[in-house]
């Protein structure tokens, strides 16, 4: 395929094949959708386009493993790229009301996780899963959450901000489906800048308000805390105050090294990691627990975190 030819994306239908499958080839968008962007936004993908990232492990042992997809896009009237998001429904047993990247955990007959982050996209918000317009770019290295998931996050570019407008959210999944500047999750002084305020003033209905239930920290813009984690290394939470429910967690973690990429420098205002550690911290807590996954008992202990989490 040349890199001014649409790539093609996934069937809906998957074909049976075992999950480890390689996903959609990541090309270059047409050159003729490109020129369309703001020049931010145009390197923006063409740095992700050109991303290489590392072979991913064959095996994960009983690990569990999901895969989101990072939706990126740009509006003519708000230069600059943009990302889509979800906000999870009360009813959900796990992060009910959280904001998230749309995706899921894997299904045995899904043959690879790009897979599974565009199936669960067009069930939760009926993104298309194979269209012209959506292209694939390449995927980042897998992340795990605090209790022990596994996701991958699926990266691709919408090329236009209509078939976001057309989305539906699935009431049984999502409550709102809603976007932010990508920039917002990489640089602690993009609201005040972007909405010339600082303090108490950057409300003035644009973000959620301050002290109330969808942000209740102190800072302005962003907070953070660091917690044990797994082999001996620590989790650092990150929050992003938001115009809707705040990003944090994993979410914040993937669209922090999605804007790392794609402005190709590292976060202003805030460190990624705690001292002493970096992005192969992640492959550390990943060896432990696919190690741990084969142990005795493991299943057993597993069940009960995922339980004590639902509750």
């Amino acid at each position: 395929m040349s890199p001014l030819e649409p790539n093609s994306s996934l069937p809906l239908t998957p074909p049976a094949s075992h999950p480890s499958t390689p996903g959609p080839s990541p090309t270059n968008p047409p050159a003729s959708l490109l020129a369309q962007l703001s020049p931010e936004a145009r390197q923006g993908i063409l740095n992700l386009a050109a991303y290489t990232p590392p072979p991913i492990r064959e095996e994960f042992g009983k690990v569990k493993r999901a895969g989101v997809l990072v939706a990126l896009f740009e509006r003519s009237e708000s230069p600059g790229l943009r990302v889509l998001l979800t906000t999870r429904s009360k009813n959900l047993r796990s992060h009910p009301g959280q904001t998230a990247l749309p995706g899921g955990k894997m299904d045995p007959t899904d043959p690879s996780f790009e897979f599974t982050a565009r199936r669960e996209a067009h069930e939760e918000c009926l993104l298309p899963p194979s269209h012209p317009l959506v292209h694939t770019l390449p995927s980042l290295q897998p992340f795990l959450s605090k209790f022990g998931l596994v996701v991958h996050a699926s990266l691709v570019f919408v090329a236009s901000p209509h078939l976001i407008d057309a989305l539906v959210a699935s009431p049984d999944e999502v409550d709102h489906i809603w976007e932010v500047p990508l920039e917002s999750c990489l640089n602690i002084g993009y609201w005040p800048k972007a909405l010339g305020a600082t303090g108490e003033g950057l409300e003035d209905g644009k973000l959620s308000t301050k002290g109330g239930d969808d942000w209740l920290y102190t800072e302005d813009v962003y907070s953070t805390t660091d917690t044990e984690w797994k082999a001996d290394t620590l989790y650092r939470m990150h929050r992003f105050r938001t115009t809707s429910t705040p990003i944090k967690g994993l979410t914040s973690d993937i669209l922090i090294e999605t804007a790392s990429l794609a402005f190709a420098h590292p976060p202003i205002g805030f460190s990624r990691f705690p001292p002493g550690q970096d992005r192969t911290t992640w492959d550390l807590a990943i060896d432990f627990c696919v190690n741990e996954s084969l142990e005795e008992g493991w299943e057993e202990r597993r069940k009960i975190r995922e339980s004590a989490v639902q509750h």
